[in-house]
């Protein structure tokens, strides 16, 4: 049975052994650069520019090595797998148009005094990640869901009838 695996975790029902697994982690980045004043015992700092990363850290697909190399076998646990992939793409793209509201949202200008310049220069990007976060958690759990539905679908029995010697 096909499994998707996000960060490490494999979920496969009791009795079965994957053919074909693919395993992903998302990689989620804020940056942002910050102008600073010093003013009295005080730093001042206001957002220049923020840049959010929504990519794929790690994508890997794999296929149990019983299969030869363009067997029937082995190109349909690919072709199923290659749909897990698209579904993985596809789910921060579906997010993209939020995240970026989100974002352009908090970045209307605001200042803060902060009492170091250490402070000042980091104090945006913690802020604007621990806003994002929840949007983060629901591109994983699309991914998820997803996943799962496409393994309930496609089956071991409607790969089956396909080839020949499993």
């Amino acid at each position: 049975m096909t499994k998707f695996a996000v960060d490490g975790s494999v979920r496969v029902g009791k009795g079965h052994s994957p053919v074909g697994l693919t395993i992903a982690g998302y990689d989620f980045t804020v940056t942002t650069e910050t102008d600073t004043i010093h003013s009295g015992d005080v730093y001042c700092a206001s957002l220049r520019s923020v840049v959010v990363n929504l990519g794929i850290k790690v994508l890997k697909v794999l296929v149990d090595r019983r299969y030869a190399a363009g067997s029937c076998e082995q190109e349909t646990v690919l072709e199923h797998e290659h749909k897990h992939v698209e579904i993985t793409r596809e789910a921060p793209r579906y997010y993209a148009r939020e995240v970026s509201e989100k974002v352009e949202a908090m970045v209307r200008p605001r200042v803060l005094q902060l009492a170091s310049l250490e402070e000042a220069r980091t104090v945006y990007a913690p802020m604007i990640r621990a806003e994002l976060q929840p949007l983060f958690q629901a591109i994983r759990d699309r991914a998820a869901e997803r996943n799962a539905q496409l393994d309930e679908r496609e089956g071991d029995a409607s790969k089956l009838h396909r080839c020949e010697h499993w």
